[in-house]
């Protein structure tokens, strides 16, 4: 069950996911990884890319809160990333 934090702040842990599932085995498998120990790579924050799949393949039943991420393409500010003002010429 997921406690009320999580719930509040839309973090999706790699336990909730896992148990969803019902195995690491099986959500390897969902997220067409080689090897599932993939998985326990991760933190106990499901990185946001994963996140992002996993709350469209559940239609919302596994769900996150972007900006948990602060580092976030997806709300990033392009005026602010640097720019390469001297492309390198190959």
């Amino acid at each position: 069950m997921k406690s009320q934090l999580t719930k509040t702040l839309k973090i999706m842990l790699k336990t909730d996911v896992i148990q969803h599932y019902g195995s690491q085995k099986t959500l390897g498998e969902v997220l067409n990884f080689k090897s599932s120990g993939t998985i326990s790579l991760w933190g106990e924050v499901v990185p946001e890319k994963y996140a992002l799949i996993l709350e469209r393949l559940t239609d919302g039943e596994l769900s996150y809160d972007s900006s948990f991420y602060p580092d976030s393409p997806l709300f990033s500010n392009p005026s602010t990333q640097p720019q390469d003002n001297n492309p390198e010429v190959v």
